[in-house]
């Protein structure tokens, strides 16, 4: 009942577009080629015609809710169905599926109509949440659930399983030493001609790592060759939505260190008493998440305090009053896993060190609120986009 105050509280007089990147973690984790699109609309109309027994069955965007993955769904029953649903074109995540969940009451309330949700495979787990939520769900694998009093009908279809389960991709790109290699080479522009030696330092993975990624992103179309050992980045925007995504599968919780309670509750009191002590010891840190948007916008209030921090942190908070809190903490505390997670653009020119916008971006989108959501938009046009 809480989250769902607290959710209450967060929307209030927001709608449109604000909503879909709550549960959908923008549309950068839901991208697939059009033959792909194809082959999971087929799926999924066939899954709705063969359960509820009906000749017809139409998903279109949502056109008042924009892009992300909403859906209009009809269903030529009689008396004719429609959803207001989501449809996901790739395995979703637990924590995508967590916030529709939260957030499907006040959806129904505002739209007046059921909530589906279309997935290629939602495990038992998933599905129970869902029908927990009164959300109605069907996935291509023939899982379903729906329940309708008219036409009447109940399907309740657990336990099927994919021949292989789902993954995110292939390949060490997805890896977090492959995706921190590719965090380097989409903030400085002139590291992907450095040394291997230097792009393992600078990333902060291993020598051997940096070969093993550097042609696997020759071979996906990303590094391209302009000459004699002189190669240019393509497709960075492909390659962001890529980053984008590992950053919640794999990343984030390879550097999570921890959410901590601290008994100051004022959020600048707070970050002056937890970042002096770094500095007088040397400790690198910078800011991502909320705050560094703020910092960079000016449009977002922080009520976390969001650090990426190197070896020491702890040590230098030995006084402070903080204590572990998984749920209700106000600080969240990630790894320092490279000396380029700090922005050199901004070093030096402001009382504190960022993340770079790259970094602070994937934080607001895995963050995934509203308001956080909203700014990431914003960073991405101001510092993200290819030109």
């Amino acid at each position: 009942m809480e989250t769902q105050s607290i959710f209450t509280r967060l929307i209030g007089s927001l709608t449109g577009d604000h909503y879909i990147y709550m549960f959908i973690v923008s549309e950068h984790m839901n991208i697939v080629n059009d033959g792909e699109q194809r082959e999971m609309l087929r799926g999924y109309e066939n899954a709705l015609k063969n359960y509820l027994q009906c000749k017809n069955v139409t998903i279109q965007p949502h056109v008042g809710l924009g892009q992300g993955g909403w859906v209009e769904v009809t269903c030529e029953t009689r008396p004719k169905l429609q959803f207001l649903g989501v449809m996901r074109k790739r395995h979703p995540t637990g924590e995508q599926v967590r916030h529709f969940t939260i957030a499907a009451e006040e959806m129904r309330r505002l739209h007046k109509k059921r909530l589906l949700f279309l997935a290629p495979y939602l495990p038992d787990d998933w599905g129970d949440a869902l029908r927990k939520a009164g959300v109605f769900y069907v996935d291509i694998v023939g899982n379903a659930y729906l329940e309708l009093d008219e036409p009447k009908a109940l399907v309740d279809v657990r336990g099927r399983r994919p021949e292989t389960t789902p993954k995110a991709e292939p390949g060490r790109l997805v890896e977090p030493t492959g995706l921190k290699v590719i965090h380097l080479l989409l903030t400085r522009n002139d590291a992907v001609n450095d040394t291997y030696r230097k792009i393992a330092a600078d990333a902060g993975v291993a020598l051997g790592t940096v070969a093993v990624v550097m042609r696997e992103l020759e071979n996906a179309g990303y590094l391209i060759a302009t000459a004699p050992d002189r190669w240019t980045l393509e497709k960075r925007a492909d390659l962001i939505e890529h980053f984008v995504r590992g950053y919640a599968l794999k990343l984030w919780p390879a550097i999570f260190l921890g959410r901590y309670r601290h008994a100051e509750k004022d959020p600048w009191k707070l970050c002056e008493a937890l970042t002096l002590p770094l500095e007088t010891r040397q400790v690198p840190y910078a800011m991502t998440g909320a705050w560094a948007a703020h910092e960079r916008t000016g449009h977002l209030r922080a009520d976390t305090l969001t650090l990426h921090v190197g070896e020491g942190a702890l040590a230098a908070w030995k006084a402070q009053p903080m204590l572990p809190d998984p749920v209700g903490g106000n600080v969240e505390l990630l790894k320092c896993f490279a000396p380029t997670v700090i922005d050199p653009e901004v070093e030096g020119k402001r009382v504190r060190p960022l993340a770079t916008p790259l970094l602070t971006y994937a934080e607001l989108l895995h963050d995934g609120r509203p308001r956080e959501v909203e700014t990431a938009q914003m960073l991405y046009g101001r510092f993200l986009r290819p030109r």
